[in-house]
């Protein structure tokens, strides 16, 4: 019995210690050890970013006595630097999760046979290739595995790219409805990053597919510059969950054009389909997160209950919030805007919130952020436009945020330095030398007499349904926060009071 018990300990430590070497010596100490040891520690995520890494693993697998079931204890690999030999995934029976970072040059030589024993895992259900290239393109139409999440990542490690060197008739079939469709039956969650479709001389081509992917659930595309929604639309129809980031960030009016032009595409090509096929498109998506300018470029006509909007660096992006508002109809709205001018942003966002489109948001979140260039903005007189276009709304929820990101000429990044490294786990940096204050600006006073306590009264008496209320000002020069929130006490009551510390950004 003791000895079980001292077994069961050093089991225990070897499964849980985050120093693997410490793991690895208590497996040589004994024979049971080095019997039991190894399946709880190959059951943890390896990363090899080494050949060394890779061939004392190879070692590790292939020595010793119980060399036979090592392999098949592995669950989840990641290969940055080097790949291993085709045994390797040949005995790796149960590996369930594959990542390869930098497919382009680690298979840039690597024998056929090895592409065979990866194309043959059936054990596979998370693969993730970053640098994907022809090379990787063949082996995802060759394994058989029945993945449910696949991350693509075409973004080159060498000058030329996959979007470089393709030949416009080979586009089509490179598009992820048709490359990854040996996964159509089992594929849950889809991510791709730096796909660029589209040719600089006939524009985006055209993909139909006629296999459906019924599982897929939850779509996450990055710096796709033209994106088509209706092949999405056709071949994911049972979609909840689109996350979407691009670069189309350009404040250039011709870019302007450009976009409302790719948007008028989808909207026709979209309307079309639905007059095909009679149906709603996209009935069961829940949930959309983007910045505006993404959504707007879809062009999609199907209800959208949850929308979390960002702005971008072009003043074109709120002025599609409108447009956005139009089709999608949303339950609940976050809206966050980082990068433009406050007073801008404001106007803009209340105007949509003004318009018929918005009627249906019941749960309204917005984060505001104060910079350097709104030193001379009149705090409550932007928020004044805001709070009317809130009246003509049924919320239940509001949550307001806003941050002071520079209002101040005098230099606070020492309080911001200081926040980062105690979030982090650090200790703070050495104090520095007290600097003169500069006067208040404007925008810094205005935001110190704003009354947030009567701000949330007001909302009170115009939103009678609102159940849930939180407005959170940072004061300025990082001296805290102001606060005001709905008491839970039968009256609807307002809760206002002061933080010392500043709300919390990471």
């Amino acid at each position: 019995m003791a000895h079980s018990i001292n077994y069961d300990i050093l089991l225990h430590v070897i499964e849980n210690t985050e120093d693997i070497r410490t793991a690895l010596v208590l497996t040589s100490t004994c024979q049971h050890l080095r019997q039991e040891g190894p399946k709880l520690i190959l059951r943890r995520p390896i990363c090899i970013n080494s050949n060394a890494m890779a061939l004392s693993l190879i070692n590790f697998l292939s020595g010793g006595e119980y060399e036979s079931q090592r392999f098949q204890y592995l669950r989840d690999i990641t290969l940055s630097t080097a790949l291993l030999p085709r045994q390797a995934f040949l005995y790796a029976v149960h590996l369930e999760s594959l990542t390869i970072l930098g497919a382009e040059w680690l298979f840039w030589d690597a024998e056929p046979a090895l592409y065979q024993a990866i194309a043959g895992m059936r054990s596979l259900r998370h693969l993730v290739l970053r640098g994907v290239d022809r090379k990787a393109c063949d082996l995802l139409r060759t394994l058989v595995a029945p993945l449910s999440t696949v991350v693509l990542d075409f973004c080159p490690d060498f000058a030329e790219g996959l979007w470089d060197i393709l030949e416009d008739t080979e586009r089509p079939s490179y598009h992820p409805t048709r490359l990854l469709v040996n996964f159509a039956p089992s594929l849950e969650e889809l991510e791709i990053c730096m796909f660029d479709f589209s040719s600089r001389r006939t524009g985006s081509p055209t993909v139909r597919s006629a296999v459906e992917y019924s599982k897929l659930r939850r779509l996450h595309i990055h710096d796709e510059p033209t994106i088509l929604s209706t092949p999405y639309i056709q071949t994911f129809p049972n979609l909840t969950h689109l996350h979407i980031t691009s670069d189309n960030y350009d404040n250039q009016p011709s870019t302007y054009i450009e976009l409302r032009g790719h948007r008028i595409t989808n909207l026709a090509t979209n309307t079309l389909l639905a007059y095909e096929t009679d149906t709603t498109l996209w009935p069961h998506l829940r949930e959309f997160e983007g910045y505006v300018v993404d959504l707007y470029l879809l062009g999609l006509l199907s209800h959208i209950p949850h929308l979390k909007l960002r702005d971008c660096a072009a003043n074109h992006d709120l002025h599609m919030l409108q447009d956005v508002l139009l089709f999608v109809h949303p339950i609940q709205l976050d809206f966050e805007a980082h990068l433009l001018a406050f007073d801008a942003v404001v106007h803009n966002l209340a105007a949509a919130l003004r318009t018929d489109q918005a009627s249906s948001i019941v749960n309204l979140s917005i984060l505001l952020r104060l910079s350097e260039d709104d030193r001379e903005v009149d705090f409550g007189s932007v928020m004044g436009d805001l709070e009317v276009s809130m009246a003509a709304l049924n919320l239940q929820h509001f949550k307001l945020t806003c941050w002071d990101f520079g209002l101040s000429p005098t230099d606070c990044s020492d309080m911001d330095d200081e926040a980062l490294m105690a979030s982090i786990g650090l200790p703070p940096p050495p104090p520095r030398a007290p600097r003169p204050l500069a006067p208040w600006t404007v925008a810094e006073r205005t935001l110190e007499e704003y009354d947030l306590e009567g701000l949330a009264t007001r909302l009170l008496e115009s939103n009678p349904s609102l159940q849930l209320l939180e407005l959170s000002i940072e004061l300025p020069r990082r001296r805290g926060s102001r606060i005001a929130t709905l008491l839970a006490d039968g009256v609807r009551s307002v809760r206002c009071e002061t933080r010392v510390e500043c709300l919390d950004r990471y």
